[in-house]
């Protein structure tokens, strides 16, 4: 499989899902969803210096495997894919660039399964959050949703289920 091709389907390996590389890529993103999440619960916001880390330390994870070109290609492509529901305002750019960094870390596809499932889990916990964020917020805040919270919460899940899935295979 080409780079590029590779960017898109898929950086990390599920074949060899406990070799370091792989799990350090998604504890990274676990690490940096987790942060984000909480200042998007907390201001509606995702933070460009979190961001920018998170890139970097993605990024620095793959030059060192190797895989640089790939993580570049699932970065743009999934920049691509995700600028649509941002210009249209879905979503916010803090979360657009959220996107993009996880398309670094695990490639395009899997970047658009990982945040489909999250949007599933928002429709679900939507309800709790408008509520606390209608007691604790200004009006304009609370309208819009924390997006990142979901995403950390379809990561962890999407996480677990692979893991389960390659334990007992």
């Amino acid at each position: 499989m080409g780079w590029f091709a590779q960017g898109v389907f898929g950086i990390c390996d599920f074949q060899f899902w406990w070799s370091v590389t792989n799990q350090i890529t998604w504890w990274s993103l676990l690490a940096y969803a987790t942060v984000a999440g909480w200042t998007d619960v907390r201001s509606r916001t995702i933070p460009n210096w979190l961001t920018s880390a998170a890139f970097v330390a993605v990024m620095g994870i793959h030059v060192f495997t190797g895989a640089a070109l790939p993580a570049v290609a699932g970065f743009f492509v999934t920049g691509m894919l995700f600028l649509m529901p941002t210009i249209l305002k879905v979503w916010g750019q803090g979360d657009w660039k959220m996107a993009m960094v996880y398309g670094a870390g695990l490639g395009a596809l899997p970047t658009v399964f990982l945040w489909s499932l999250s949007m599933l889990v928002a429709k679900v916990g939507n309800h709790p959050i408008s509520i606390w964020s209608r007691k604790f917020m200004t009006n304009s805040k609370a309208a819009s949703m924390p997006l990142g919270l979901f995403v950390l919460c379809g990561t962890a899940v999407a996480y677990l289920a692979v893991s389960l899935c390659t334990a007992f295979r």
